[in-house]
């Protein structure tokens, strides 16, 4: 299971800092940040693509806060 350690600053939303792998805390950078939105239902997604331990994984958060994560 991986979980997700935020960020969240006085003038911005939550944004990934470290990821948790098997017990392991591993940082983050970010390398892209966007916003998808579902046309017929209007929910929104922020997606980012991050690099940790030189593995690509891509992490989605809901509107309700709830956090995804993808290796690519």
């Amino acid at each position: 299971m991986i979980t997700v350690k935020v960020y969240s600053g006085y003038k911005g939303g939550e944004r990934p800092q470290a990821l948790v792998i098997e017990g392991r805390e591993l940082p983050v950078e970010i390398i892209r940040r966007e916003l998808k939105e579902d046309y017929q239902t209007k929910e929104r997604k922020e997606i980012f693509t991050v690099i940790a331990e030189k593995k690509l994984y891509k992490i989605e958060r809901d509107q309700k806060g709830n956090w995804q994560v993808y290796e690519k």
